[in-house]
Parts: structure tokens; sequence; C-alpha cells
């Protein structure tokens, strides 16, 4: 029973660490897969332009009139 009491006080803690933990945890996973996205959606559209522009007639820079 003594045991048991010592277990219920140290819960709280390990209850507060452990959301600590996760808070962190899902935000360094959010952070991850926000870069992650972030890089691939600027890759499709870094290839997107680069055909568009040589659709147009292999100009490096795009044409200010349109």
């Amino acid at each position: 029973n003594i045991e048991f009491i010592k277990h219920g006080c140290s819960e709280e803690d390990d209850l507060r660490m452990h959301w600590q933990n996760r808070i962190a945890f899902s935000i360094i996973v959010g952070m991850v897969a926000g870069a992650f996205a972030f890089a691939l959606t600027y890759q499709c559209f870094r290839d997107y332009q680069r055909r568009r522009t040589l659709q147009r007639g292999a100009d490096e820079s795009p044409p200010v009139e349109v």
C-alpha cells in the first residue's frame, strides 16, 4: 500500500513529463513534415516553372510582358 501511495505521488510528474514530451515530439514531427512538404512542393514548382519556360522558348528568365 505504501508503494502504491508513492507511485500516486510520482504519477503526476510522470504525466506532466509525458505531456511535455508528447508536445515537443508533435512539434518536431510537425516541423519535419512541414519542411518536407515545403521542399516537395518547391521542387515540383521549380520543375513546373522550368518546363513552362522550356516550352515558351528556352528562356532562363520568364518574360515580363504577358
